[in-house]
């Protein structure tokens, strides 16, 4: 929806999957040009700021700096769509934040 609305709040989300196995992922956010992407391993999760479209591959890998996971807290964070906001989803928040 946000995308058809044209307020850049998305992503473009690819995953390959291999024999039902996450293989790779990768997040675009057109807005800022952001590129994350890692091995399902995670032991190389990668940030670019692509600055022209017309680049190669091999000119992402080498622009790509190493990102880290934060540290893990004691509460959990919940991130929702506004376009997806319903009764149910502000339920099962509810929930969670009375656990939490």
């Amino acid at each position: 929806k946000e995308f058809v609305k044209r307020n850049g709040e998305f992503t473009v989300n690819i995953a390959l999957i291999e024999n039902g196995n996450p293989v790779l992922g990768v997040i675009y956010i057109p807005v800022s040009k952001e590129l994350y992407f890692t091995a399902a391993d995670g032991k190389s999760s990668k940030k670019i700021t692509l600055t022209s479209v017309d680049t190669t591959i091999e000119n992402i890998f080498k622009g790509a700096k190493d990102i880290h996971p934060s540290k893990p807290t004691s509460k959990v964070k919940i991130i929702g769509s506004r376009s997806h906001n319903n009764k149910a989803t502000k339920n099962f928040i509810t929930e969670i934040e009375k656990h939490n």
